[in-house]
């Protein structure tokens, strides 16, 4: 049977039925494989890229394994389980903006609320559209990155499990962990990640650097073929797998999420000078980072600022920045 992708409908393979249109549809950017099931729920594997249009990083993994994957469609029906591979915002990827519109964030529409309010925009659409799909993920890898420069990170959400440790230990460009067991930076469950955890699979976000920045790719590429291979048995011919595991993705730097900073309204908030320029910028106790209407925002504790906006996305009433603390020691 040939590898199926969106152009053949899964005619011959037919879909669960509560997410099948998503594949029926060019213009829907997601594309399903199934390998060979052992007895039993097979493994829902999916990995996506672009759910902000300007991550670009993200998007070329997605293409590289579709080609792969249509060059060797031998390799998806020798795989133990199904890899759903998905651009998860494809009008903003067209134009290259974040979101279709400046206040509108894909990765924030799988709260409860949005999912079932019937909103008008783009992004509110579009994650009704991948809820099913994600429901019912056991693994997703969503490859993100960052407004301003920085580490490679991976950001977990809820309880850290094993699951999320087995994916872990092939990121090895990945030198922070930012583990979010409150919900912080959507103010709940919000996030494509999130979202996969609440329905009881294993969702990781990586943020792979800069948006604009592709240094990276080949050794990413490297990582995300190592987790298929690992997970769903997943091979190509003629391929380099990592071996071992890394000492340094061992050892990253794991922060915990403290707190938002919120933009009460626009002109309200600026950083203090040499302030919100990178991730995981350090901050000493009691040092402003910033200026709320003149008056210096500090913090009693050591911290480390991590998400800071650039001015373009400030929107009043949302974070600008988040607060992350260091934990004590070094560990998966």
């Amino acid at each position: 049977r040939p590898c199926p992708t969106h152009s053949d409908a899964m005619s011959d393979d037919p879909l669960p039925p509560p997410y099948a249109p998503l594949f029926q549809h060019p213009s829907k950017q997601v594309w399903r494989y199934s390998g060979k099931h052992a007895e039993g729920k097979a493994k829902e594997m999916v990995v996506m890229g672009g759910v902000h249009g300007n991550e670009l990083l993200g998007v070329e993994v997605v293409r590289f394994l579709r080609a792969k994957l249509e060059a060797n469609p031998q390799a998806a029906e020798s795989m133990k389980g199904n890899l759903t591979l998905g651009i998860g915002n494809p009008p903003a990827v067209a134009i290259g903006k974040r979101a279709t519109e400046a206040s509108a964030d894909l990765n924030r529409c799988f709260a409860a609320a949005k999912l079932i309010d019937d909103m008008p925009r783009y992004e509110e659409k579009r994650s009704r559209e991948l809820a099913p799909l994600l429901s019912s993920a056991d693994i997703l890898l969503d490859i993100h990155a960052t407004n301003k420069p920085g580490p490679c990170f991976v950001r977990i959400a809820g309880s850290l499990e094993e699951g999320h440790h087995r994916v872990l230990q092939h990121l090895r460009e990945a030198s922070h962990k930012l583990l979010d067991p409150d919900y912080i930076l959507g103010g709940g469950v919000a996030t494509t990640d999130e979202y996969v955890g609440q329905n009881g699979g294993v969702g990781i976000c990586y943020e792979t650097g800069q948006a604009s920045d592709l240094s990276r790719l080949e050794s990413i590429k490297a990582e995300v073929l190592n987790v298929l291979k690992d997970e769903i048995e997943l091979t190509f011919p003629d391929t380099s797998y990592l071996t071992g595991t890394d000492a340094d993705a061992m050892a990253r730097q794991t922060f915990i999420l403290r707190e938002s900073i919120l933009l009460e309204g626009l002109g309200t908030f600026e950083w203090a000078p040499g302030m919100g320029r990178t991730n995981f910028e350090f901050v000493p106790a009691n040092v402003p980072f910033g200026y709320h209407k003149g008056v210096p925002v500090s913090r009693p504790y050591d911290l480390s600022l991590v998400f800071p906006k650039v001015e373009e996305l400030f929107v009043p009433g949302k974070p600008i920045v988040w607060l992350a603390e260091s934990r004590a020691g070094k560990c998966v």
